[in-house]
């Protein structure tokens, strides 16, 4: 599966219109789901937000949390 559509699954059944992706400087990452621009600033009312490792760690919690 492509990262493309694991990203289009998980926004699918999330019900959430904005994602943002972070990579900090040590190497770890942040998902972020939304339903508005402010996704960007965490200031988002339902925010979903998963942290880890690696780009794989977070999409893969977001899968679980979805049950994708």
């Amino acid at each position: 599966m492509t990262l493309q559509s694991r990203l289009n699954e998980i926004i699918n059944k999330s019900g959430h219109q904005e994602l943002c992706l972070y990579r900090w400087e040590d190497g770890t990452w942040r998902f972020m789901l939304g339903n508005d621009s402010l996704v960007m600033l965490g200031e988002v009312d339902g925010l979903m937000q998963f942290d880890g490792n690696t780009l794989d760690d977070v999409l893969a919690s977001a899968e679980k949390e979805l049950s994708l």
